[in-house]
């Protein structure tokens, strides 16, 4: 009579689990928590990375395109960047619940600003100096306002709706 193997014993049950355990398998794949300095998924026109608070959308030649996170002040970002790493646009949600919508130009100077005081909206429009010529908003008085500014941010021209 033949001896039986232990381990083969044991290496035939534990193929035969491992068999059951893959024919009961779906798709689903449920992890609590994984828990990483960073984590790149690549594919063929690009990679995403998750890296600290940022999600970040990189292209071919890991060019930054999207990034979406929070700044060092607590801040919930969204930035747009061209193709030479320049940011064009940012979303910001504030902690105090204010929100910003900031566009800039292919130089990174701002250009338009669109978001809340404490007054109101605001909408800002800058020039190719980065000195502010328009604004259309709320005052103090939380009335409607409008200012002209010259091309160095000097007041030219104001209304209110009062």
């Amino acid at each position: 009579m033949h001896n039986i193997d232990f381990k083969s014993v044991i290496i035939g049950v534990l193929i035969t689990i491992l068999v059951f355990v893959l024919i009961g398998a779906d798709d689903t794949l449920d992890i609590k928590r994984i828990k990483a300095k960073s984590l790149i998924i690549e594919g063929e026109d690009g990679s995403i990375a998750m890296m600290g608070s940022m999600l970040v959308v990189m292209d071919k030649e890991d060019k930054i395109l999207v990034s979406l996170g929070v700044t060092d002040r607590g801040h919930g970002v969204i930035t747009a960047f061209n193709n030479t790493g320049t940011a064009l646009g940012r979303i910001f949600a504030a902690k105090d619940g204010n929100g910003v919508i900031e566009s800039y130009n292919k130089y990174g100077e701002k250009t338009t600003y669109i978001g809340n005081t404490v007054d109101g909206g605001m909408f800002e429009i800058y020039n190719t100096h980065n000195n502010k010529v328009v604004i259309i908003g709320a005052d103090n008085n939380k009335e409607g306002v409008i200012g002209l500014f010259d091309k160095y941010s000097n007041l030219g021209w104001n209304a209110t709706g009062h």
